[in-house]
This record gives structure tokens, C-alpha cells and sequence, in this order.
């Protein structure tokens, strides 16, 4: 399927990752109308999403599985074994010497509960949904795909993947040939909220219904 010839009226535009690039360019161009839970995570693991999502985030980013790392200038670095997920801004740092790094995991897990609970509900809704996520192989789009249609049947969905060229500019279509998954290459940029202009391109004439 061809993004160029697809219908681009959606009720709702959810990221998927892999990194925060996606959520970040929803939101500038006012396509992100609230936060889901893979928005601020690096959750580079396409596999692995499937099965958080097969399971309706059963296992996701809990205690027991986390692991923290570095610290980074005001949080701390948390890796979720299980699913191979990081957490990047939702853990401050200590403020006492020896205090555990994962002091604020009550805090995060109400939030990220939050998240999960729309997640779900919104996909239930009979809404049409654009998922988009970025850095995807397309051995890993169909199974992507299928689980993002079971939690969104009967309706189903579309899926966006985006990755990336070492041209200056320009939307380049891949012929995936998988129902409801659209494939297209994008400037990568030099910072990691990617190329605004690439986005701009690839994102002109999606419309959120009612707006």
C-alpha cells in the first residue's frame, strides 16, 4: 500500500516509537492529542512491542524487572529487562546519598498506567487509528501489524513505518505489499527529533477528524 494514495483522515494519531522522534513531530504539527506509553521511551525492539502488545502491556515496565544504569544529567537511565525497553526521563535522580535509584517507580507506575488504560481504550473505541512507529524491518511489520489488529477489532487499523535515507529532503515509498501498512524513508536529521521539514512533508495532508 501506498502512502501517497491513502486515505488520511484519522480520529486518532498514536506513536509507536521506537524513540521519542515520532511522538515529538505529532505533537508540533498538532496531531498528538494526548500521551500514549510508548511515546517517551527508546524501545528499539519491534519484536518485543509485539508482545507487549499481545499481551496488553501485562509484563510491561514492572518493579521487579527493572534495572537502572547511568545516571544522565537529571535522571536516571532504567532498563527493563524483560522487554529490553529504556526509560530515559521518568526517574530523577537520588536526592540523598544511597537512596535507591528506583524511589520514584510509584510515581511512574500510576502514570504509565494511565497511559497504558487510553492505550487500550482508545483502541477498542471503533475509532480509525494511524499507529506510527519508526526504524522497522518489514519482517517485523506483519506481526506488528496483527497485533495491532486484534486489539483494534473489529475495525482495525492503519500503520505507518518510517525510516530513514541520507537524502537532503524528500518522502521516499517503500512497496511493502501488506494490508493497512504503509512503508516510507525520510531525512534522518541531525538531532534526535529528526528532520521537522521531512515530517512536514510526510505528515501535510493528514487530518484528525473534527478539527
Amino acid at each position: 500500500m501506498r502512502w501517497s494514495t491513502a486515505s488520511r483522515s484519522y480520529d486518532v494519531v498514536i506513536s509507536l516509537g521506537s524513540n521519542c522522534q515520532p511522538a515529538y513531530q505529532l505533537r508540533r504539527l498538532k496531531l498528538r492529542l494526548a500521551t500514549y506509553p510508548f511515546d517517551w521511551f527508546y524501545f528499539s525492539n519491534t519484536a518485543e512491542v509485539t508482545k507487549v502488545l499481545q499481551t496488553e502491556f501485562a509484563e510491561f515496565m514492572r518493579l521487579e524487572n527493572l534495572e537502572p544504569g547511568r545516571p544522565s544529567r537529571v535522571t536516571t537511565l532504567v532498563r527493563d529487562s524483560r522487554t529490553t525497553c529504556w526509560s530515559y526521563h521518568d526517574f530523577p535522580l537520588p536526592t540523598e546519598p544511597g537512596q535507591d535509584p528506583l524511589y520514584g517507580y510509584p510515581e511512574f507506575r500510576a502514570k504509565l498506567d494511565r497511559r497504558i488504560d487510553r492505550f487500550l481504550r482508545t483502541a477498542r473505541s471503533g475509532r480509525r487509528i494511524l499507529f506510527i512507529r519508526n526504524l522497522v524491518r518489514r519482517e517485523e511489520a506483519l506481526p506488528l501489524k496483527q497485533a495491532l489488529d486484534a486489539l483494534t477489532a473489529p475495525r482495525g487499523c492503519s500503520l505507518l513505518i518510517v525510516n530513514y535515507h541520507e537524502e537532503a529532503s524528500g518522502v521516499q515509498e517503500e512497496e511493502w505489499n501488506l494490508d493497512g501498512v504503509y512503508a516510507v524513508k525520510i531525512a534522518k536529521g541531525t538531532q534526535w527529533y529528526g528532520d521537522s521539514v521531512a515530517w512536514d512533508m510526510l505528515m501535510k495532508n493528514v487530518r484528525l477528524t473534527g478539527r
